[in-house]
């Protein structure tokens, strides 16, 4: 497996990921990435070919662009301490016009333990999680009805991203979970990292990367 490396030192890890194609039956995407890593990090040379994930769920996550890894447990705990570490930006497109050029989404949400999904539910649920994301239109395609932002989290994780917008009648293109209508099983879902910015534990320099969508659709319709 070729992967593109952004960034890489004895601390830090930072990857171009693929986007994985969503499907019914869970496959081994995540667990070979990781295991590629592992073998590129023994190649290295490296003392151990110990990786952390960001989060347990970003190898095998449908969301492609840059993905951060830690190599040694004591770097994984800093990244962990606070989320302010790592500042992230993502690209999306969605189907239909955003009624703002720019604006902020805050909801809450619950999620449901059966299915691993999140809904949209009110701010007095006590097991609700607050979730806020700031978005910037960049480019509208009219005759296709799509839109191209840009996305930063203020609070909230990725996956809160698809149970926003869809909330506001905007599916990400590609999102079957919101948008069956709209969308067919295959479709990669379009949310990319585009941009991460994290501070170093070593340094008081930071590791910053940016990544391009793949030329291919529906990215295509707007790079």
């Amino acid at each position: 497996m070729n992967t593109n490396i952004l960034y890489e030192d004895d601390h830090l890890l930072i990857i171009e990921k693929s986007a994985i194609t969503p499907s019914y039956i869970e496959g081994t995407e995540g667990e070979d990435l990781l295991n590629s890593l592992k073998e590129h990090i023994k190649n290295s040379n490296a003392e151990n070919d110990d990786l952390y994930p960001e989060a347990d769920e970003i190898p095998g996550s449908p969301i492609g662009g840059a993905a951060v890894f830690a190599k040694t447990s004591d770097t994984a705990s800093y990244l962990m301490q606070d989320n302010n570490n790592i500042t992230r930006k993502y690209r999306a497109i969605v189907r239909g016009q955003m009624p703002k050029d720019e604006d902020t989404l805050t909801d809450y949400l619950i999620k449901n333990s059966e299915n691993n999904s999140f809904s949209i539910t009110n701010e007095n649920d006590e097991k609700a999680i607050k979730s806020a994301l700031h978005y910037k239109v960049i480019d509208r395609d009219s005759e296709d009805d799509l839109t191209l932002m840009e996305i930063e989290m203020e609070k909230g994780y990725s996956y809160h991203i698809r149970v926003q917008l869809a909330n506001v009648g905007n599916v990400l293109h590609g999102d079957t979970n919101h948008g069956q209508h709209y969308n067919k099983v295959g479709q990669p879902i379009a949310l990319w990292s585009y941009s991460v910015n994290v501070k170093h534990p070593a340094k008081e320099s930071s590791a910053a990367v940016e990544s391009t969508p793949p030329d291919e659709a529906p990215w295509n319709h707007f790079y």
